[in-house]
């Protein structure tokens, strides 16, 4: 079935890193090289630079570029790294993908136009013009939530048969059964990712060949463990890992705002990367204690 080499390029625990900035709100790149070594020493199997927990919409155009250069140099060729490029415009995504290939980034992941919801016939010819014109792997990016659409089954077939270096797609729906739908459609072509993190074990025990988790920023240790004992076929010891994340995991979702959220639980587990970039949400004392006993319990297990 299909092209294996093409679906062998992404496995693994991705971790989409949160942007550091210090007090003046400038990137801060002290924090930012010692969030690499953390991911790395806890054995990740790739950073991704300009996510959705990265703020990257709240990023100005140089200070993206200064992201992408930084962790390349930071991570230095010890697992592969990521960058989101996508934009509004196909002419933007397209700028930003080059640069990220120009400075060696090993994937480019392109999140699927937001704002003004093109048609599906739109959006293929977005992703076709972007993987034609540049060399770099790409990966297809569906989180309907920031977009206001998904990616169609049709299109992401048409696209994978058509792009030799469309090499993955990362879902972001919650949506279980459209993932799966998207694992039946190209599974077997391109490598197929969960970035929903409670829906982490369910979609590796369908076939997923890895997961894009902003959690992991905080317990990268944790999910890597789970992937291997999955890997291993130790289901019990899975389950169990799993039932951790998921606890943290569900907390984040509840407190909303993402990337200010897992800010937050790094401050509180001694890893200052910053506040999140205004608008931003403003943690109530409960909610904080919240966090923090959820992080306690998770300490002590």
């Amino acid at each position: 079935m299909g092209d294996s080499m093409r679906n062998e390029k992404v496995r693994g625990v991705i971790v989409p890193i949160v942007t550091p900035f210090d007090s003046e709100g400038k990137i801060d790149k002290k924090a930012l090289h010692k969030l690499c070594e953390y991911l790395i020493e806890n054995k990740v199997h790739g950073i991704f630079v300009l996510g959705t927990t990265g703020e990257a919409p709240k990023l100005a155009l140089k200070e993206k570029i200064e992201m992408i250069k930084l962790v390349i140099n930071y991570v230095d060729g010890r697992v592969p790294v990521y960058v989101g490029t996508g934009s509004v415009s196909t002419k933007e995504t397209l700028y930003l993908t080059k640069i990220a290939e120009e400075h060696g980034a090993d994937l480019a992941a392109i999140v699927a136009p937001y704002y003004f919801k093109p048609s599906q016939e739109a959006v293929f010819k977005h992703f076709k013009t972007v993987a034609e014109r540049t060399k770099i792997d790409i990966l297809l990016y569906n989180i309907p939530s920031c977009t206001g659409y998904t990616l169609s089954i049709p299109t992401i077939k048409k696209l994978v048969d058509e792009s030799e270096n469309i090499v993955g797609i990362k879902d972001s729906s919650g949506n279980i059964n459209y993932f799966f739908e998207v694992l039946e459609s190209v599974g077997d072509d391109i490598s197929v990712l969960q970035g929903t993190e409670t829906l982490i074990l369910p979609s590796l025990m369908l076939g997923a060949h890895g997961v894009v988790a902003g959690g992991a920023n905080i317990y990268p240790n944790l999910h890597v463990k789970l992937y291997n004992e999955f890997l291993r076929g130790n289901l019990g010891e899975a389950v169990k890992i799993y039932r951790k994340i998921f606890r943290l995991a569900s907390v984040l979702e509840n407190l909303g705002d993402i990337p200010a959220s897992i800010k937050e639980a790094l401050k509180l587990k001694g890893l200052h990367v910053g506040e999140a970039r205004e608008p931003k949400k403003e943690f109530t004392e409960y909610e904080v204690k919240k966090l923090q006993k959820t992080i306690n319990l998770l300490e002590e297990q």
